[in-house]
């Protein structure tokens, strides 16, 4: 697909960009409130190849050790204040971290709530 960048009344602004788009769908990891600054985005891609399950998708996207402190308490062991959802499904419901992860799956971390 060939689109062309151009400013408002058709004038041309650079030459044609190409968009490549992948014929594999990722995953999306999408972080709310607290995450969400942690991570700097709301949601964040990731390579379907790049994780099997639950644990590996948020070791990949951890890649700092304060993005880690915010998911896990330890190696393998997730903070137990923070809830995971496959696809709307809670992982505790699922098998955990070793929740299977496919392309086109949407991961939810979701932080302690507060408020009233």
């Amino acid at each position: 697909m060939r689109e062309e960048a151009r400013l408002r009344g058709g004038a041309r602004l650079a030459p044609a960009v190409t968009l490549m788009t992948s014929s594999v769908p990722g995953i999306t990891v999408r972080f709310f409130s607290i995450t969400k600054k942690l991570f700097g985005a709301g949601d964040v891609g990731v390579p379907a190849e790049a994780a099997a399950d639950v644990e590996g998708l948020l070791v990949h996207v951890c890649d700092t050790a304060e993005k880690s402190k915010g998911v896990f308490v330890a190696p393998g062991a997730l903070r137990p204040d923070v809830t995971v959802l496959v696809n709307g499904r809670n992982i505790a419901l699922l098998e955990g971290l070793h929740t299977t992860v496919r392309p086109g799956d949407v991961v939810a971390v979701v932080p302690p709530m507060a408020g009233g």
